[in-house]
């Protein structure tokens, strides 16, 4: 790379600038925050929160006294360190890949401009020298890659269950410091929905169930699907891969339903929370328990937003997966299909449909007890106060106002009006592609 730049002309080297110029703000940032997201981890976390090390580790044996305090000390500095240098080890291997996405363009620029048999000869050399110091560069590159792509992964996967985690124990410690009638609050909201969530996860999980006995049912069927392969799977050990491969993929496939009730839990418990927030306000008599109650409520918007946060990308997939399992189950029913795989195909259809309804029912119900605080709040005995109290109210009535709304990427507010719109709406374009199917003599729509 040193060697091709120092013989390159003016405009090579011009190439070469535009590149540096394009993405150097980027990775010199990334380096830039790492380096100092580490300093900090190393010298001034311990000093702002009064710990001896920079991560809050547990260890099987006594670090209180020296010299092991400082070696561990100096231990996961060095790790740190060295996970800093990863981000280090990959801008380098960038550094080699837009080198050689530079060599390509200027390539490229070359073969515009070439005029002789000659200079086409060059360009073809120099084509095969570039060809082959990429596939270089893909081969040393290829396992840090592949050890960045895990890595990062493992990191993503620990965050979340940490963010879980950390939502879960919230839920867990509000519980049990409730009072006796926030508890009785909850039980409300448990006797309302406990018979549809546990129904709807014990239908979903029957259903996965006859899917896998399918093969102990019908003879003819090897497989619980009637997947078509290039190959033959007839015979073992890849009949059992396969059929191994078929029930894990239909148990996660059925299993998407449990996170979608592990979220509608979270999204009650908000709401819950939004309607004991709501007759703490009716209750309030003086400026110290408004002054607490805002605390509360501050802190639950707090906490339904990291909610909201946490489990947009999964509300997301959920949609566009069931989405797409209405459609196809639609086409497969209005089929010359035979009448087994129609009821297979409606069942599908029917548990997409109550997998939304899961998370929009308790995202409609988040709506409407969140801005029952602003109710709440005008039914308290304001007219009874001062006007300092009332002052504080006005602003608490404004804030109330703006309903907390399960928001997915560009999508409208996740509740049961927007489902029951977009289920209508879809209802609509499947009968008209019907249509257009049947007016064109589609020989399966007949």
């Amino acid at each position: 790379m040193e060697d091709y730049y120092k013989q390159a002309n003016a405009e090579e080297k011009d190439v070469f600038q535009q590149y540096i110029n394009k993405y150097i703000l980027f990775y010199g940032t990334t380096l830039t925050l790492t380096t100092a997201i580490t300093f900090a981890g190393c010298l001034i976390v311990p000093l702002i929160r009064s710990r001896r090390f920079p991560l809050e580790i547990e260890y099987p044996f006594p670090v209180d006294y020296q010299p092991i305090t400082a070696l561990l000390y100096f231990h996961q500095v060095l790790g740190m360190y060295q996970v800093t240098c990863q981000v280090s080890a990959n801008v380098f291997l960038a550094l080699l890949i837009w080198y050689t996405t530079a060599r390509f363009e200027i390539l490229t620029n070359k073969f515009r401009i070439v005029t002789k048999y000659s200079d086409w000869i060059t360009c073809i050399q120099e084509h095969q020298v570039t060809l082959r110091y990429a596939t270089e560069v893909t081969i040393c590159a290829r396992h840090f890659v592949l050890s960045t792509v895990c890595c990062s992964t493992f990191v993503e996967i620990l965050i979340f269950l940490v963010f879980i985690t950390y939502l879960v124990s919230e839920m867990e410690h509000t519980f049990e410091c409730a009072e006796p009638y926030e508890k009785k609050i909850y039980q409300q909201y448990i006797d309302r929905c406990a018979t549809f969530y546990a129904s709807s996860t014990a239908a979903v999980f029957l259903c996965a169930v006859i899917a896998t006995m399918m093969p102990l049912i019908q003879a003819d069927q090897i497989f619980p699907t009637d997947a078509k392969y290039p190959f033959n799977v007839e015979h073992e050990p890849l009949k059992s891969i396969v059929f191994i491969h078929q029930c894990v993929a239909v148990w996660q496939c059925f299993s998407i339903v449990g996170l979608g009730v592990f979220i509608a839990l979270l999204i009650w418990f908000s709401a819950a929370r939004f309607e004991i927030l709501s007759h703490q306000f009716r209750m309030v008599t003086d400026i110290y328990g408004i002054a607490m109650c805002v605390r509360q409520h501050i802190k639950l918007l707090r906490f339904a937003q990291e909610v909201i946060i946490a489990f947009r990308s999964v509300i997301l997939s959920i949609i566009i997966i069931c989405t797409w399992a209405i459609v196809a189950s639609g086409l497969t029913i209005v089929s010359r299909s035979m009448l087994k795989d129609k009821i297979q195909f409606l069942t599908l259809c029917i548990s997409a449909l109550m997998e939304v309804y899961v998370c929009a029912w308790p995202a409609d119900y988040l709506i409407d007890a969140s801005t029952n605080v602003a109710q709440a709040v005008y039914e308290s005995l304001w007219y009874n106060q001062d006007k300092i109290f009332q002052k504080n109210l006005n602003f608490i009535l404004l804030r109330s106002q703006t309903a907390t709304t399960v928001t997915v990427s560009i999508l409208p507010a996740l509740s049961l009006q927007y489902y029951a719109s977009v289920r209508i709406c879809k209802l609509k374009n499947f009968f008209y592609i019907i249509n257009i199917l049947l007016k064109y003599n589609f020989p399966h729509c007949k």
